[in-house]
């Protein structure tokens, strides 16, 4: 099961009711919080959360890459997304499945 936000404060909301197993998140998030520091947030109450990144920042993806994130370069395909979900749930040992990816049959 899927949800989405459109803004930090509203994926913060929806983490604390949904507790996800997987946050998928752009780096630049075109607000105050980037992407990493909404991970770090949401991760203060759920500390086994797992976080696939996207950037179309070649800066970020070192960065990110550098603290072990796994980072999607933009652009990236379906595929690329279904492959990082399913290893970064793998490496983790969570229940989850990259079928709930959006436009993949999922329901969001």
């Amino acid at each position: 099961e899927t949800r989405r936000a459109s803004d930090s404060k509203t994926a913060l909301s929806v983490a604390q009711d949904f507790e996800p197993h997987l946050l998928v998140s752009d780096s630049n998030l075109g607000e105050e919080v980037d992407g990493a520091e909404l991970a770090a947030r949401i991760r203060e109450s759920l500390p086994t959360l797992v976080t696939v990144f996207m950037t179309g920042f070649s800066d970020r993806l070192r960065a990110l890459e550098t603290v072990g994130a796994m980072t999607l370069a933009k652009p990236f395909s379906r595929d690329d997304l279904r492959a990082a979900v399913t290893k970064v749930l793998g490496a983790r040992g969570q229940a989850g499945s990259a079928d709930s990816i959006p436009g993949n049959g999922a329901t969001a």
